[in-house]
């Protein structure tokens, strides 16, 4: 569709510049010919006599040297300060005036030659001159409004292939491209959604289609074990935890089976023990002459009594031993000892010496525990001494922090500030370029982008939309960050020109890449800006929605 409304307007633009070309051609053809002179010459194929032949050479090249020489008057006039109309009439002037001079010394060189009238000659060949002009223009006027002609027949087919695709996708015939493609992106994510709901319904019919056939299991299962099949979860439930009780019955049934197998063994085994240990009984009664088994514990009774004498006794001798010492001191401790009259009066003194000895132990224990308390009184001192410290720091570390919070609030409310001052400084004293150049873009965008965001200091990060909306430079379409560059440059160079001089604007096809509207819009600009500088623009598409002061049409190359 664009490049059928380019190709359109290109040969729209086209035939009316041609048009107007063949009009003027026309115009002036019809003012260096008389009345139906113009259709002789057409068509009788007039030209001038044999003789003539000179004359016209003649003329020709004195009128090539005069248009040369008023090319240089003019060019050394415009240099010397002169406006470009009296410039040109100047150049005129001295151009005519060569070309006369010229003809005139050539003529008069001639011996013995007729001279012929210069004006007819020069009429003539002004006369072939405009009328091959015409006809060349005639067939340029052919060949554009063919070109037109072509050009409504191929918007057309592209028009109905557009319309075909709408209806095609189901969507209004007057729905532009950009909204078509959302529609169908739009369309693509329901379809994808709706493809979601399908297979949660399949996977729901599916659990739904498991679930009955489980539950016609259920039933089926629950009328063979004769139990009721109205609610067969509730069914299987009771059947679970029948079936867990008998699995439970089941493990204590076989672990009482085998509780009572070893008993029936270890009483088989008693029984033999029992058996031979009556064999061993009999024998024991016999070699000790007793009747029965209750003789026999009292015999040994007796004896283990008479042992434990035995053993005290025999402990009393190594205790006199080792009192006395061995030999005749033990005689001599034990005469020692029976000549002691009262023993209860040593035992007495023995019991008080006993007694003091315990009572300076306890004394002892208390001097010790009393030590004890004082160490720990002197650790607990200490201790305390240390929490002391310990608190000490405990309250500097709070009043640091007490500090480093509020130098955190003043450092972040001046940080804050500093941000809105930043930013209303940006927005309040932005540079001059970039000012033109959001007036620019927004005239450009139909108001899309209002504002170039740059901070200071930086570059140009982002744009911001009419609805608030930053978009970033990496997500700009190729047209629109073509446009901000343009802005740009439009803008640089207004600001050049205030501070140094005016230069030439050289400009090469740079709305190439806009839509047809925005290039209206910058062909505007283009315009406004040639009220101030000098502007080039190049370009090879005839439809450049420019009004350009002078327009230079170059021949095509052929290559060879």
């Amino acid at each position: 569709l664009d490049a059928a409304e380019r190709e359109l307007t290109g040969a729209q633009a086209t035939v009316a510049r041609t048009d107007e070309d063949l009009a003027d051609a026309r115009a002036e053809l019809a003012a260096i010919a008389p009345a139906g002179s113009i259709t002789t010459l057409q068509a009788m194929g007039e030209r001038p006599a044999p003789g003539r032949s000179g004359s016209r050479a003649i003329v020709l090249t004195w009128t090539l040297v005069g248009l040369l020489v008023g090319l240089l008057a003019a060019q050394g006039a415009t240099l010397a300060g002169w406006v470009l109309p009296e410039a040109g009439l100047l150049g005129l002037a001295a151009g005519v005036v060569a070309a006369l001079a010229g003809i005139w010394i050539r003529r008069s060189s001639l011996p013995n030659a007729s001279v012929p009238d210069p004006l007819a000659g020069s009429r003539t060949a002004r006369l072939e001159e405009r009328t091959e002009r015409v006809q060349l223009l005639e067939d340029r006027a052919r060949s554009a409004a063919g070109r037109l002609l072509a050009a409504e027949h191929a918007q057309e087919d592209v028009l109905a292939g557009w319309r075909t695709w709408l209806a095609g996708h189901g969507l209004p015939a007057d729905i532009d491209r950009e909204t078509a493609g959302r529609l169908l992106e739009s369309s693509a994510q329901v379809r994808a959604q709706i493809a979601g709901l399908a297979a949660v319904r399949a996977r729901r019919d599916q659990t739904a289609a498991s679930l009955a056939d489980f539950e016609s299991r259920a039933r089926a299962l629950l009328a063979g074990l004769g139990r009721p099949a109205d609610d067969p979860l509730a069914g299987l439930e009771m059947i679970r935890r029948d079936l867990h009780s008998a699995v439970a019955a089941a493990v204590d049934r076989d672990r009482i089976a085998a509780e009572l197998q070893r008993i029936d063994a270890a009483e088989v085994a008693n029984e033999a023990a029992k058996v031979a240990l009556s064999g061993d009984l009999a024998a024991i009664l016999a070699e000790v002459g007793a009747d029965d088994p209750g003789a026999v514990r009292t015999a040994v009774a007796a004896a283990t009594r008479q042992s434990e004498v035995e053993r005290a006794i025999q402990a009393a001798q190594d205790t006199l031993v080792a009192l006395s010492g061995p030999g005749e001191a033990v005689s001599g401790f034990q005469a020692d000892l029976a000549a002691v009259g009262d023993l209860a009066r040593v035992q007495s003194e023995l019991a008080d010496v006993v007694e003091r000895a315990t009572t300076l132990e306890h004394h002892r224990t208390a001097i010790f525990e009393s030590l004890g308390a004082e160490r720990e009184a002197i650790a607990r001192i200490e201790r305390s001494a240390e929490s002391a410290e310990l608190r000490q720091q405990r309250a500097d570390r709070i009043a640091k922090l007490r500090e480093l919070a509020e130098s955190w609030s003043v450092t972040s409310i001046a940080l804050a500030l500093l941000r809105r001052t930043r930013e209303r400084y940006e927005r309040e004293h932005r540079p001059d370029v970039l000012r033109a150049a959001e007036e620019l873009l927004a005239s450009w965008t139909g108001g899309r982008y209002v504002r170039i965001l740059a901070p200071l200091g930086k570059q140009v990060q982002e744009l911001e939309r009419r609805d608030g909306v930053v978009v970033p430079l990496t997500g700009l379409s190729t047209g629109t960050a073509q446009q901000l560059y343009l802005a740009l440059r439009f803008a640089l160079v207004d600001h050049f020109a205030r501070q140094a001089e005016s230069l030439p604007v050289v400009m090469d096809d740079i709305l190439v890449n806009f839509d047809p509207v925005r290039a209206e819009r910058a062909a505007r600009s283009i315009e406004d800006l040639a009220t101030r500088h000098q502007v080039l623009y190049f370009t090879c598409h005839p439809g450049t929605p420019l009004q350009a002061a002078t327009t230079i049409e170059l021949p095509t190359l052929v290559k060879a």
